[in-house]
Formats: structure tokens, sequence, C-alpha cells
């Protein structure tokens, strides 16, 4: 353009501007239950506007993003929030009023209502969690795991909760991914910090766990068994190796080995074979081997079509599958692990190298993750031959 954006203006949110007050007007109108003008909007009118204003087809966006959160936060429909993170180059100097945005919205939500806005504010959050587009600061992230991800992850009864809970739980996976684990494992240092001090020395408990982790593990648990739900299963066999960082206590590890391997039992073959992979990267990180090296990892729908976007989102390369090479497994897991349930374990794993029927590489990776119990140590070792042979 012959006359772009003075940068005091550009970087002063708190100015309007008469193309700002057009472009805002323009993505309201995305909120349009039209699809072929929703369409025309962001495929022509948008990026024609911004051609003409800055040169480039989304520089509106690079412009205007932080006046327009600015002046709307409160306000702000949800079509605008979702094309501004969508198509704004840099959205991190704005999270703390973007996760505002989003507990305003989502905080407190009356599932026995219409809640169609507040739905796709969720799927928004979602969708914002999984490309990793910024990183929230350990005080945002916390609330936005308390007041909507954790809240809305368990079961409560009516379609609306269900809905909720599927993206509580999708949203979990993404917090747990290796994008944001560093995040929570701030916030967790945080609240073991704040709710683990001595009465009266005021040291720091080491040994107790944090609160917010356990909360973590007992959402994770109670979903882990969606009879009714596979998408929800395979995104929390996909969680476990995240979960098998997380400093928790004697009984959540009891629980979370116990409910991994019923899942073995699984109706879904795809399901039955993550749970082998999730225990093999665990297991090779306990043995000090490198990363788990058997492909797979996609989700899989409950025949559910997502749109492209969503799709894109969830092909993230980690596939939702935390890498958990330079972390350390949690010791009261890894005890449940290699000794308290290290037989069972083994039990089950020859028990479905019978299986003659399933089909998708369960045996050929159980084989695998026997060949890694062995490496943990010569007792282990030892151990696993005994039972094989």
């Amino acid at each position: 353009p012959a006359k772009p954006l003075a940068d005091n203006v550009k970087n002063d949110v708190t100015i309007r501007t008469l193309d700002s007050i057009l472009f805002y007007t323009v993505l309201c109108m995305l909120g349009t239950e039209d699809m072929a003008l929703k369409a025309h909007l962001e495929g022509t009118v948008i990026p024609k506007m911004s051609e003409a204003v800055t040169g480039t087809t989304y520089g509106l966006y690079d412009n205007h993003c932080g006046r327009i959160i600015h002046r709307h936060e409160s306000e702000m429909p949800v079509a605008v929030l979702a094309s501004l993170l969508l198509h704004t180059t840099d959205i991190q100097p704005f999270t703390e009023a973007v996760s505002n945005i989003f507990l305003s919205h989502l905080a407190e939500v009356n599932l026995k209502l219409k809640i169609n806005d507040e739905l796709q504010f969720f799927q928004t959050l979602d969708r914002l969690l999984w490309t990793a587009k910024v990183t929230f600061r350990p005080e945002e992230m916390e609330k936005l795991l308390r007041h909507i991800i954790l809240k809305y992850s368990f079961f409560a009864p009516g379609g609306a909760a269900t809905l909720f809970r599927k993206i509580g739980i999708r949203s979990l996976q993404a917090v747990l991914s290796d994008a944001h684990l560093p995040t929570i494992d701030a916030v967790l240092r945080s609240d073991h910090s704040t709710n683990n001090k001595c009465q009266y020395s005021g040291e720091v408990k080491k040994d107790t766990p944090s609160p917010l982790a356990e909360q973590i593990v007992t959402t994770w648990l109670s979903s882990m068994d969606s009879d009714d739900d596979t998408d929800m299963r395979h995104s929390c066999v996909l969680m476990f190796p995240a979960i098998a960082t997380l400093h928790i206590s004697v009984g959540s590890a009891n629980e979370a080995v116990q409910h991994l391997l019923m899942r073995f039992n699984d109706t879904n073959d795809i399901i039955r074979l993550e749970v082998a992979r999730m225990m093999g990267m665990v297991f090779e990180k306990i043995a000090e081997g490198k990363f788990f090296s058997v492909n797979g990892g996609k989700r899989q729908r409950d025949g559910a079509e997502e749109d492209a976007v969503n799709e894109d989102v969830h092909s993230v390369a980690t596939s939702g599958v935390a890498t958990i090479a330079a972390r350390s497994i949690d010791g009261n897991l890894k005890n449940e692990l290699c000794t308290a349930k290290f037989r069972d374990i083994i039990s089950t794993f020859l028990l479905h190298m019978d299986d003659m029927a399933e089909g998708v590489g369960l045996k050929a990776t159980i084989a695998e993750v026997l060949k890694v119990l062995k490496l943990i140590d010569e007792n282990k070792a030892a151990i696993v031959t005994e039972m094989v042979s």
C-alpha cells in the first residue's frame, strides 16, 4: 500500500482506525448461518480487503488483532475470536486477554440451557491448544485447566454435558502433549508448593503429590472406561506416557496401571494396540532405551466427520502422544509397572499373543515390548523368560 499504517498507531492497541472498525464489522458477519456467504467472506472479501490495505492476504489480522481484542474482549462473538486465532501470525502477546475471554464464556456454563455459542468457544480453545500456536503462562493455563478443561471432563447427564466432556478430554490430551507439558510442570510445581507446606516448619513436603496432578489423574481414570465413546477411550490411552511422568500417589498409580490393563479387553483393536504401544514407550524409558519405535498413534473417530481444520489440528506430528524421552517416570507408577503388577502385565501380554483374530499388529507390538521388559534388569529378564517359556 502507498500509505501503510504508521508504527505508532499499529503498536498502540487503544487507537481505533477506520479499517479496524470495518474489519471487525466484516469479521462479525462470519457468524452467519449462510455457509456460502461465510465462504465468500473468508475466501474473497477479507483477503481482498487485507491486500488493499496492507499488501498481504492476512495483514489486517496482524495489524488489528490486539486492537479488536482490547476493545471487544468481553462481547466478542466466537466467530471473530476463532478467525483471529487462526489467521493472526503472533497471538503470544495477547494470551492473558485470550484466556480471559475463554474463562468469561466457559467458567460457568448452564448445560441445561442452549449452549451453541459456548460449545463453539470450547471447540475454539481445543483447536488453539492442539495447534500449539500460543504458550499460555502457568497462571493462565492453571485457570483454563481448573475452571474449564477438568471441570467439564467428568460425566454428567444430558447431551450437552456429553459434548462438553468429549471436548474436555480432547483438550486435556492436548494440554498433556509436548507443546504444553513444560507449562503444566510449572503449574504443578506451584500447586505442590502451595498445598504441601508443613503446618509448623513451612517446608514443602517433597514426596507428597500435587492435588492438581491427582485431579488430572482422577479425570483421566473416569474417562478411560467410557464404554459408549471409543474416541474418548483412545485419547485416554494416548495420554498414558504423559500421565506416567506426573508425580502421583500410590493409589492413583495402582489404578492407572489397572485401568490401562483393562483396555486390553477393549472391543476396538486399535485401542488395544495403542495400550501395548503406550506401555512400551514407558517401559523403554524405564529401561533407559530409545523412544519406542513401533508406528501408529493416529486418532480413530467414532465415524464422526470433523471439518478440515480439526483434521489438520489433530494430525500433529506427535499424534497427541507426549515424547517422554527427556522426562522421568513417576516413582510410584514405576513401582506398579516393574514390581507390583509386573507379572500381571506379562500374563496379560501373553494372553493377547494368542489372539488369532487381531489384524492391526498387536501381537508384533507385544513381542517388541516383551523384549524391552528384558532390558530393564537381570531380574526382570529372568521373570520374562520364565513366564514366556
